[in-house]
């Protein structure tokens, strides 16, 4: 089908940052900050992505992160609505999350439009001149630059980027998160990482009659309160970001799945109070498309601890690959995997084939492997700062590609990132 629309011009902007996840909303913040006019749009009602309409509620992969990562767990810490898990991440109260990051936003001075998605956009010689924004309305904007922090690759997508997915024909499993109240007090801990915790959990709930789908389900504390709770107990495999109708049918499984297990769980002596608050509203992709940029991050750099002179975020975590479906798992080899800690450089941040495009977040350029350690979202956001920061050095009609790595580097180095040399 095709549809020729006239739409309303929404204005022109040095910046226009589609998607508001932590990559997405860093960069807004970072290029504003730096006197940048930027416009943040984002599908969802609030900002934040996974962090927030996603109930993530915990935050990964938190050391040798400065500048804004920094910066947004001290105004939840100073608020105690936060608290360190261990040394390298921290849960976090959801609500919270979103006012700090559209306080920031606002400081800022960024343009914020929220229920509006991007779905077309022009192109003239190799650059994207504007970009369709479908919401309440539809309108068009232009822009000198623009950064992909949709966690699915769909601008570069949209602008004919090429881009990898998945792992020999399968993706990694989505998941539907919840936030629950009523958790007994026996049970209020907030050690996440803990295997035995998990498998206690796990086979609760398999006792139970509900076949948790999630390996390591977790039941977790947002704040030291503890009034609310995080729980994440599914799995939903082979769902892709090239599907709709398989995304909307898995968010609906995976609803059905929460709901048995919160009425199986209220259902428990001592469990009276336990009640199901809120599921996401959006399903956790943890492995969507990956935009080809000028430098491809792989599972090498991150076996080796890769170090780079244009490097913007340092990677700590794991390889974390969940099961590809119930019966495929990775080759033992692979699951035996130790990353070192390793660099992810600001060439992975710029596409190769379109030539004001930046991407944050999980959609920069990296195989398959690379990425399931540096998708965290602390990772992602730090990105986002980085994209934000490059833009902030780019003259109008320069291309992405002339962004000055090394001095990048020296300046996230300077905001507190650190870097083993």
């Amino acid at each position: 089908m095709q549809f020729i629309r006239t739409v309303k011009d929404g204005g022109h902007y040095d910046l226009i940052v589609c998607g508001a996840g932590p990559g997405g909303t860093a960069a807004a913040i970072s290029a504003a900050r730096e006197g940048k006019h930027v416009l943040l749009m984002d599908a969802a009602g609030c900002l934040g992505g996974y962090w927030t309409s996603g109930l993530m509620g915990i935050a990964l992969d938190m050391p040798g992160k400065g500048g804004i990562p920094l910066e947004i767990v001290q105004k939840l810490l100073v608020k105690k609505r936060a608290e360190w898990v261990n040394h390298a991440s921290y849960a976090y109260d959801i609500e919270s999350m979103k006012l700090v990051l559209e306080t920031m936003v606002q400081e800022a001075g960024v343009d914020v439009l929220l229920y509006s998605r991007v779905t077309d956009v022009i192109l003239k010689e190799r650059r994207i001149s504007s970009i369709l924004a479908d919401g309440m309305t539809s309108m068009g904007f232009s822009a000198d630059f623009f950064v992909d922090g949709t966690g699915h690759g769909k601008l570069g997508e949209l602008a004919g980027c090429n881009y990898s997915i998945g792992f020999n024909g399968h993706q990694q499993p989505a998941s539907l998160e919840a936030v629950v109240a009523g958790v007994p007090i026996e049970l209020w801990q907030s050690d996440i990482h803990n295997p035995t915790v998990k498998q206690r959990f796990k086979k609760m709930l398999m006792d139970l009659g509900v076949n948790c789908t999630y390996p390591q389900p977790l039941l977790f504390r947002l704040t030291p309160n503890a009034v609310l709770h995080k729980m994440a107990i599914n799995h939903q495999y082979d769902v892709s970001a090239n599907d709709d109708f398989g995304m909307s049918h898995a968010t609906l499984e995976a609803r059905q799945e929460i709901g048995r297990a919160a009425d199986a769980l209220a259902s428990q002596p001592g469990w009276d109070n336990f009640t199901l608050a809120q599921t996401a509203e959006q399903l956790g992709l943890r492995d969507s498309r990956r935009i080809e940029g000028l430098y491809t991050v792989t599972v090498k750099d991150a076996l080796h601890g890769q170090r780079f002179d244009d490097a913007v975020s340092p990677v700590h975590f794991c390889l974390d690959v969940h099961d590809l479906s119930p019966d495929y798992k990775l080759p033992p080899e692979v699951k035996g995997y130790h990353f070192k800690p390793f660099d992810i450089p600001m060439r992975s941040l710029i596409s190769s084939q379109v030539d004001n495009l930046l991407m944050v977040g999980r959609c920069i350029s990296g195989d398959f492997l690379a990425h399931s350690a540096y998708r965290t979202t602390c990772t992602a956001c730090a990105l986002g700062e980085a994209a934000g920061l490059a833009v902030s050095k780019l003259r109008v009609g320069q291309c992405a590609k002339e962004t000055d790595g090394k001095a990048i580097h020296n300046e996230m180095n300077q905001r507190g990132y650190h870097f083993k040399e």
